[in-house]
């Protein structure tokens, strides 16, 4: 009888030392936030040709916020701060907008809410 407690006994201290070891590892890896969008903008630069915002009619279609790199899509072009549509350099991307700049001249891009 005591022979089977010592061997009970003993796999529970394996069984012990093997999950902590196992938690250990698992802890030390990098977490990732599940709902976080990884993404890749193609392209950095013009999207097309140069044209005035209010000649273009082009519409911010969609804002992606991220703590590494925010990007818009404004028409069919994914762009980031720096990128340049239309001949306008974004200068900054909000939760509900998108800043242009072109010339001296700043615009602002507004998300529609209702689609």
């Amino acid at each position: 009888m005591i022979k089977y407690y010592y061997l009970v006994l003993f796999f529970l201290l394996v069984s012990v030392s093997v999950s902590d070891a196992a938690i250990k590892s698992a802890s030390a890896k990098e977490i990732r936030d599940p709902f976080q969008v990884d993404f890749a903008v193609k392209e950095k630069g013009t999207a097309t040709d140069e044209v005035s915002v209010e000649q273009s009619g082009f519409s911010l279609q969609g804002i992606i916020l991220s703590g590494k790199k925010s990007v818009a899509l404004i028409d069919d072009s994914i762009v980031g701060v720096g990128d340049k549509v239309y001949g306008w350099k974004v200068v900054g991307i909000k939760k509900d907008r998108v800043g242009l700049a072109k010339d001296g001249t700043v615009k602002r891009l507004y998300l529609n809410p209702g689609g």
